[in-house]
């Protein structure tokens, strides 16, 4: 297997630039591997509390967890296929589906603006900490171990 020299160069200027502190990647052609590559460090674990945290080398065996992804792929997949059908505009007003962004300089937040992550809304929030308080949203989201 030959590694792909211009994806090592991403990644690893990924990695030093701070996009994650470990980043792999494994390419495939034909059903055979034709690049598999690790980058960086991941916690060793153990160690004294108030001192630096031991790291080690990401190795081929280490898994990630990629529920995260499944927000974006869901939504990018969901508002291509409603802009197919005509059931979505791009630059429309969010509120147009979203009522509560009708007010103030919200009105102004488009679709566009929401699925590029310019919309100037805050990044975080207490999400969690909402939906656990919530009758409804709580049991719809809490495991029933935390209700």
């Amino acid at each position: 297997m030959t590694a792909l020299p211009g994806l090592l160069a991403v990644l690893e200027a990924g990695r030093r630039e701070g996009v994650a502190p470990a980043i792999a990647a494994a390419v495939w052609r034909g059903g055979e591997p034709i690049h598999l590559s690790c980058h960086g460090e991941l916690p060793a674990g153990g160690g004294d509390p108030g001192e630096p945290a031991a790291t080690r080398p990401l190795g081929p065996d280490d898994l990630f967890d990629v529920a995260s992804l499944t927000k974006p792929l869901v939504v990018a997949s969901l508002a291509a296929q409603a802009l197919e059908a005509g059931a979505l505009t791009l630059d429309a007003p969010a509120s147009r589906w979203l009522p509560a962004l009708a007010r103030g300089a919200r009105a102004a937040i488009t679709v566009r603006h929401l699925l590029a992550h310019a919309s100037g809304l805050p990044a975080v929030g207490p999400w969690h900490a909402l939906a656990a308080a919530d009758p409804v949203a709580g049991a719809a989201f809490l495991p029933p171990a935390r209700r």
